[in-house]
């Protein structure tokens, strides 16, 4: 995302080199293993293999490319399970990518949420950690999932990967368990029961920014970027709203997109359903060109699922 105190970004650029050797002593049956980093190349395949086609978003705003970096979330198991780009600056990310195949979404509610303890991701230095969220009941916050846990719920070890702070920011609990829940649900049952039983293979993204929009005029807006914990100094950025767009893609038949935005906001918050061409105008300043989230599938912005 790249936020600075002017304004939202958001966009795609490589990061730097994460594979390092482990030194150990060679045994008759062992051999030195290279240690598996999640701080990755944004051209490696566990990061661009969940992209539709394979291609990242693009026309995104970032104010300081320098400092983003890509992910490869993996399991316990080391198995990587989706991607996240994040921003070393505001220690959030600006999106993660995940993708549920045709395969696994009549299995979406068949794992129970893990009882599991959040992580930190080796690598980035700032990001959230148990002592940053200690105490976030009192200012109304929640450790908000980017990639949910619930949609993940076909594997439970898909589900355990999602608890990483780095893909977790703080959003308004009012706003979480509410109606942000409600479409997260919504586009779980979307995936189930529309999209993996005609044969498609569903491409998401979640993402954050600094605007708003107003739900009454549908005009975009521009938030206060705000730290938590609030006028902590070596607080991580609180995002102004929070959007998820989806793209099932059946091979070489069709592709249709669904997408929704929330205002992460303590009073009111809210979360509309919209097309995929208007969330990419949101997601840039009005004078721009739109983003696009999905630049393999050009169906993505022409058949619109509203949900």
């Amino acid at each position: 995302m790249g936020l600075n105190l002017a304004k939202m970004s958001l966009t795609v650029i490589y990061s730097i080199t994460v594979i390092v050797f482990l030194s150990q002593p060679i045994f008759a049956s062992k051999v030195t293993q290279p240690e598996k980093r999640t701080v990755v190349k944004c051209t490696d395949k566990c990061y661009v293999k969940y992209f539709a086609g394979g291609f990242v978003p693009t026309g995104l705003e970032i104010s300081n490319p320098l400092v983003m970096s890509c992910i490869c979330q993996t399991d316990a198991t080391g198995n990587d399970c989706f991607a996240t780009y994040f921003d070393n600056d505001a220690g959030i990310a600006a999106y993660s990518a995940y993708t549920i195949q045709a395969s696994d979404a009549k299995l979406i509610g068949s794992s129970k949420r893990p009882q599991v303890s959040w992580k930190t991701t080796p690598g980035i230095t700032k990001q959230g950690t148990d002592a940053l969220y200690a105490g976030s009941s009192a200012y109304k916050i929640d450790k908000g999932h980017m990639n949910p846990s619930h949609i993940n719920s076909y594997d439970q070890n898909h589900q355990i990967a999602t608890f990483k702070y780095t893909n977790a920011v703080p959003q308004f609990a009012g706003h979480n368990r509410n109606s942000w829940k409600k479409y997260e649900g919504k586009i779980a049952d979307y995936v189930k029961t529309v999209c993996g039983p005609k044969g498609g293979n569903m491409h998401l993204i979640t993402g954050t920014s600094n605007y708003l929009l107003d739900t009454a005029t549908g005009k975009q807006l521009i938030g206060k970027i705000e730290l938590f914990p609030p006028s902590d100094p070596n607080g991580i950025v609180r995002p102004n709203s929070l959007w998820t767009a989806g793209c099932c893609v059946v091979p070489a038949i069709s592709a249709e997109s669904i997408a929704v935005w929330g205002n992460n906001v303590n009073t009111n918050p809210s979360t509309v359903s919209l097309s995929l061409p208007d969330l990419e105008k949101l997601l840039v300043t009005s004078s721009s060109s739109p983003a696009n989230l999905f630049p393999a599938f050009p169906g993505c912005r022409t058949n619109v699922i509203p949900i």
